[in-house]
């Protein structure tokens, strides 16, 4: 330990073999730290030839470096075992290496332990080094920031046993990550294969039970919107994310944040579909989702409605499948307002043409999907409350 440690409070829980206090230090006298300096950026190759080069958070997937740009010039390296930070935005985004690489100048290698590791992802959760960088221009933190960081730290036996502990719930988080990762790829590959592709009339994989073609109409012709309100309903407060359908405000915000418009919210009966025309990364041209529970109130700036004689889950799969998204490319031609939302009325959305098959494939297909979507539903579930007991047991296994 540094001669210029100083002695600190152990946290709230502890292994029962270990005792006394922690010592607190700078991060640069704990560890080795290099900073990164990019290539020549003629050097750079998106095929494996030469050096994996890191830039910085883009590289890292999961915890781990994921070799995406390779170059031919070194500059600055990591070692197989070290961990690479993010120094800009997002800074403090963490990962490890089990490969050697170059590190570009977005990313820092730190040759630390897996209690190291810890301790700077949960500085990370902590918002310690975005409050370090959130002064400059440009969120980025300098080669000082993270040496003169203070940290607070057991003795190396006391380090590894943390270590391992937290190591063996990444590995179990990992693993249910690796099989819901699974599930939405075999979710992706059914959605090409049974549904029409792009000029085809029919789908490639399909019932044994259907045969016959598959109808072309518009959206308008088996609509009708949804606009009710009740100031007196009781019903949970929704809203639409593009990966996971509705969810409960409160759930996003820890809060509804409705406020004074909760009155102007639509009321939503089970079975009918919203439009959330607000861009994504997942989805740029919005999202559609078909209501489950019985009752919601969802933001009136939705799109909402009720579909005639077809399956409404059905429905709201080919809406946000990618012939629909064409669709969208070509009605949205002004950009997004100023509140993020597509500039699309809901008269517009209603002209998108769908091909449907008939109503018992319809519900047969929904079913399916469904299924796997429950599937999914359990092991994101899962996954999310792997990383929830995380972060509890870093506040109070780590100072």
């Amino acid at each position: 330990m540094s001669d210029m440690a100083e002695q600190k409070n152990p946290p709230p829980l502890r292994f029962r073999r270990f005792g006394g206090p922690w010592d607190r230090c700078r991060l640069g006298d704990a560890v080795q730290i290099t900073m990164g300096q990019s290539p020549d950026g003629s050097t750079y190759s998106n095929e494996p030839r030469g050096h994996i080069l890191v830039q910085g958070n883009a590289d890292l997937q999961n915890g781990w470096v994921k070799p995406r740009v390779w170059t031919t010039q070194v500059t600055k390296t990591a070692r197989p075992g070290d961990l690479i930070m993010s120094v800009r935005a997002p800074a403090g985004a963490m990962g490890k290496t089990a490969v050697g690489a170059v590190i570009g100048r977005g990313a820092a290698a730190i040759r630390g332990n897996e209690f190291i590791y810890q301790l700077l992802v949960k500085m990370d959760w902590d918002g310690f080094w975005r409050a370090l960088s959130c002064g400059s221009t440009f969120e980025a933190l300098s080669s000082d920031n993270i040496k003169n960081a203070e940290i607070t730290r057991p003795s190396p036996e006391e380090q590894a046993a943390i270590g391992q502990f937290f190591s063996q719930l990444d590995e179990l988080t990992l693993l249910h990550r690796h099989r819901l990762d699974k599930l939405q790829t075999v979710r992706r590959a059914m959605l090409e294969k049974m549904f029409p592709r792009e000029g085809a009339a029919l789908p490639e994989l399909r019932f044994r039970d259907f045969s016959g073609g598959w109808d072309t109409v518009r959206l308008g012709d088996i609509a009708s919107e949804v606009s009710r309100t009740d100031q007196a309903s009781q019903a949970p407060v929704m809203m639409i994310t593009a990966a996971n359908g509705f969810i409960r405000q409160a759930d996003r915000y820890s809060f509804d944040n409705a406020g004074q418009s909760l009155s102007r919210y639509i009321v939503l009966k089970q079975g009918e579909l919203a439009y959330n025309h607000g861009a994504s990364k997942l989805r740029p041209y919005g999202s559609c989702f078909a209501l489950e529970a019985d009752e919601a109130r969802v933001p009136y700036v939705y799109h909402c409605f009720s579909v005639r004689a077809h399956n409404p889950y059905f429905i709201s799969l080919v809406l946000n499948g990618r012939e629909t998204e064409r669709q969208l490319r070509r009605l949205v031609t002004s950009g997004a307002r100023m509140d993020g939302l597509l500039n699309i009325s809901f008269a517009e959305y209603a002209t998108v043409r769908l091909r449907l098959p008939g109503r018992e494939e319809q519900d047969r297909i929904a079913a399916c999907f469904q299924e796997l979507d429950t599937l999914i539903s359990l092991f994101r579930q899962r996954w999310d409350r792997l990383l929830a007991l995380k972060k509890a047991m870093l506040e109070r296994m780590l100072v």
